[in-house]
């Protein structure tokens, strides 16, 4: 749906509603993502701890994950201090700032649930039939996936962001994007790849 919305962009440049459809529709992808990894936070308890060091996907995680939230902040910025959306009725400076909002809430608990999965695995006396949150793993690797391809078109293209386009000028907001962007779809790259590898390898039990 997001995608077809974005296409419908190139088609009218000059209509901010199709641009506020998109980011309702974000929001809406957002919370999911938050409700999941609750739930999977909730359910990795009854998960048995193991060790795990440092290591470099937890690190490209941290680094492009920075990235993207720092884009979500920007977007709240220019629902804030966005002068031009304060006359409009329907208020669309309010989908702005809930977009950034709820999309830096979801970058943080995915962190962290990716930190946790990292640390768990099935207990060893297992029968191997229930799998807590294993489930919900899968939802949010298909959820990234889906964003990985959204924000990939959307690099390409400083018209996907009409606000932050106004606000920061054209200039300004394509120099962004190629700064920001290219490392915050790295990151829903990475958590697809890491978020598909823990859900099959955090339940697999080794016999010896």
């Amino acid at each position: 749906t997001s995608l077809l919305v974005f296409f419908r962009l190139e088609v009218k440049k000059d209509d901010m509603l199709q641009e506020q459809v998109e980011k309702t529709i974000n929001i809406i992808v957002n919370i999911s993502g938050l409700v999941a990894a609750s739930i999977a936070f909730i359910k990795l308890q009854n998960l048995s701890d193991k060790e795990c060091e440092e290591t470099m996907d937890r690190n490209l995680l941290h680094f492009s994950g920075f990235f993207l939230l720092f884009y979500s902040v920007l977007e709240v910025l220019v629902g804030v201090y966005g002068g031009q959306m304060e006359t409009d009725p329907m208020d669309p400076s309010k989908v702005q700032i809930l977009n950034g909002i709820f999309s830096l809430l979801a970058v943080v608990f995915q962190i962290l649930l990716i930190n946790v999965i990292l640390t768990k695995e099935l207990p060893q006396d297992s029968d191997g039939r229930e799998m807590p949150g294993r489930q919900e793993l899968m939802f949010l690797a298909l959820q990234n996936f889906s964003q990985w391809l959204v924000m990939t078109f959307e690099v390409q293209k400083s018209e996907s962001s009409l606000a932050e386009s106004n606000y920061f000028g054209e200039y300004g907001w394509i120099l962004i994007l190629r700064t920001v962007l290219p490392i915050s779809i790295f990151f829903r790259f990475h958590s697809t790849v890491v978020l598909v590898d823990n859900w099959k390898n955090s339940y697999t039990i080794e016999r010896t």
